[in-house]
């Protein structure tokens, strides 16, 4: 999907579809677009694969909020990606909200000939199979899919869209966000904007790196405003790997009749509220969960684990006044055992206040953060907040029925609102300390014979519990035997897993046990060498997880433009105690050096407590989520020395080597510079 329909789709809430091929308005003038096209070259645009030459979007609202957008524009096709990615385009709506002509779909060959999409041909209209995976089921929510035939590199795709929004989520007020940047060159653009002058545009906003491109003009005229942006040049966008998202990013005008967020938290309160009166069947169900409860906290948790587990997120949308936001009552939901996000949290938020809790639905942006300045009421969740003494809040999210965190990882530093009678400004969820989501193993490995026999148990805290309970969850037990496998395998293909076990055995209902992983192996030939020297390689088991890979993937560019968002703080350590039943002459350790830049930590502490012992801690932490481009070449630098240090590895020296022969001081990296046999060992390969 390009962006221009992501965007017009995240705006306007889904639309309506019915297709038109008559009576509509040329907004550009299309023989001087034409033109205008026949000048761009590939050359001119190395990286890109289309050209939005030019966009005219004139949207008109009224008193009430509803609005006409009308918008055509222009896009030259430059490649064979830029033809196959615009040879489909793709659309989502919510027929209950509004409806969407599409007037004109037109391909303009380089010598100037029309070929019209017969739109009643080439469409598909279907619901929206994206939500079936989340166990819910609107029918107004669509997707449709117009296939263009015949499109050729260099043609000129014309698109002449108008939507008729006749119905608000919020009455009587309007808002909007116009992306002048995105993934290609933007040549030219004009953003329109009439509103009658009782109803003015109270915030707006240009925002983005190239913003002094942008023009801006207010005319009132005959009981209106004309509020005017126009674009020019509007450089390409490069996508990066983990940028913020192109609606932070891109420069971007935002405007909204909203005078500040407090103005949405009142309405999402009055929304939201005449839905939360508890049943007398709620009221026993909260004496029976909190009797014997002594501590506050040991009864949120049980009202909180009871909605999560016992409340399935399911549903179908029947909502009128805000379809999307507006909760069912929650003696309905309470009653049929299921909802979705947003009747999750108001149930939430009416079992919380009856055991005397201050507690409200919150609206959140699960993925980034919203502009602040600019008041636009685009949020993708609804979760519950708890307020405490202090005026601060404490937020619970209990639509996944295999919570055990009360605000997972991926809902922090993210935008969120609290409804509130008063009027609550926008917030962002607090970042976790990488403590705080710890993967700790601790690894004892005993040496007899040329063999290992070892044992590992591995505690898994915070972010790891979540993924990897949720993940075990999911997996049938041969699944989850053929994971254990894999990852051993990853040591040495010598390596073999003799039990395993996890814990606890209900990882559904035993919530408030750490999962935990206890594992056995053998290890048939650990050691490289069999003369003189030998080499151990060293082996982290926290690095074998691919989560830690996740979160610090994805780290190929040598520079970057955008931030880098790993979006989870994340922290482990690792214990490993070596015994061996050979009295070695001498075991020469890795030598490392801590490292400690921009959030991230790496520590390593060698120890021999014995002549046959050694004793290793690795302990690593990364406490941010979001690195500039000059960070992130730190950041990148410490990634590359983990790297070597982690493929480091214990020299071994046997008795009986003959005298005159060369000390292996120094053979701290695994390579040793002495002549002999250790100089012919291969070195370990990466995990």
């Amino acid at each position: 999907m390009n962006v221009k329909s992501v965007i017009l789709s995240f705006l306007l809430f889904f639309t309506f579809f019915a297709p038109c091929s008559l009576g509509y308005e040329l907004l550009l003038d299309r023989d001087a677009v034409v033109e205008k096209a026949k000048g761009i070259r590939k050359a001119d645009y190395p990286n890109a694969h289309t050209v939005l030459v030019d966009d005219y979007q004139r949207v008109e609202y009224n008193r009430d909020g509803t609005y006409i957008n009308d918008d055509d524009y222009y896009v030259k096709v430059l490649t064979e990606k830029g033809r196959r990615e615009s040879s489909v385009f793709k659309g989502y709506y919510n027929r209950a909200l509004s409806k969407l002509n599409i007037d004109a779909i037109e391909v303009i060959k380089p010598n100037g000939r029309i070929l019209p999409v017969k739109i009643e041909k080439n469409i598909k209209d279907q619901v929206n199979p994206s939500q079936m995976s989340s166990n819910i089921y609107d029918p107004n929510s669509r997707l449709v899919t117009v296939n263009i035939p015949g499109l050729e590199v260099g043609d000129l795709i014309h698109y002449r869209l108008s939507l008729e929004c006749f119905h608000t989520r919020i009455a009587n007020n309007f808002c909007d966000l116009c992306l002048f940047q995105e993934f290609k060159p933007t040549l030219h653009y004009r953003y329109e904007v009439i509103g009658p002058t009782e109803l003015p545009l109270r915030k707006m906003m240009v925002k983005g790196r190239d913003r002094d491109k942008v023009s801006h003009t207010v005319v009132k005229k005959e009981g209106k405003i004309y509020y005017t942006w126009v674009a020019e040049d509007m450089p390409q966008l490069i996508e990066e790997p983990k940028m913020p998202s192109v609606v932070r990013v891109g420069t971007r005008v935002l405007v909204s009749t909203f005078s500040d967020w407090p103005a949405v938290s009142q309405w999402y309160y009055h929304l939201s509220e005449p839905h939360i009166v508890p049943s007398l069947e709620m009221k026993e169900k909260v004496r029976e969960l909190t009797a014997g409860c002594g501590e506050r906290a040991e009864k949120i948790d049980k009202i909180f684990h009871w909605v999560s587990q016992k409340v399935r997120y399911m549903g179908i949308t029947t909502e009128k006044e805000a379809p999307g936001y507006e909760p069912h009552d929650i003696t309905q939901t309470f009653a049929r055992g299921y909802g979705v996000c947003r009747d999750k949290a108001a149930l939430l938020a009416g079992m919380f206040r009856l055991i005397g809790e201050e507690a409200y639905p919150v609206l959140i942006y699960v993925g980034t953060k919203r502009d602040e300045e600019v008041p636009l009421p685009y949020f993708n969740h609804a979760i519950t907040a708890i307020r405490e003494s202090d005026s601060s809040y404490t937020l619970y999210d209990a639509t996944s029925e295999t919570a055990k965190e009360y605000l997972p990882d991926w809902e922090r530093d993210c935008s969120y609102l609290v409804s509130s009678k008063y009027g609550e400004p926008l917030k962002t969820t607090p970042v976790r300390p990488a403590k705080e989501n710890l993967l700790k193993t601790e690894t004892t490995i005993r040496f007899v014979g040329g063999k290992a026999k070892g044992e590992t148990e591995v505690l898994f805290t915070g972010l790891w519990d979540e993924v990897y309970r949720g993940y075990f969850i999911r997996q049938s037990p041969k699944d989850i035997e053929d994971y254990i496998n894999r990852m051993v395998k990853k040591w040495s293909s010598t390596a073999e897993v003799d039990t395993f076990q996890l814990l606890p055995k209900d990882l559904v209902n035993q919530m408030g046990q750490h999962l935990q992983l206890v594992l056995r192996f053998t290890w048939e030939e650990p050691l490289i060498g069999n003369g003189k020297y030998a080499m151990l390689p060293l082996h982290y088991l926290s690095t074998d997880f691919g989560l830690m890979r996740y979160i610090l993937g994805e780290m190929a560019l040598r520079r970057r433009n955008f931030n880098f968002r790993t979006r989870f703080t994340i922290s482990s350590e690792d214990r490993v105690r070596m015994e061996f039943d050979e009295d070695y002459k001498e075991i020469v350790l890795p030598k490392n050096e801590p490292v400690e830049k921009v959030g991230y930590s790496l520590r390593f502490d060698f120890q021999k407590p014995s002549r046959r012992a050694v004793e290793i801690r690795r302990s690593f932490a990364l406490n941010r989520v979001e690195f500039t481009p000059a960070e992130y070449l730190q950041l990148k630098g410490c990634t590359e020395q983990q790297e070597i240090a982690d493929k480091k590895a214990i020299i071994l020296k046997r008795r009986g080597v003959p005298k005159g022969s060369s000390n292996v001081e120094g053979c701290h990296h695994g390579v040793c510079p002495v002549g002999g046999e250790l100089n012919s060992l291969r070195s370990p390969s990466s995990p």
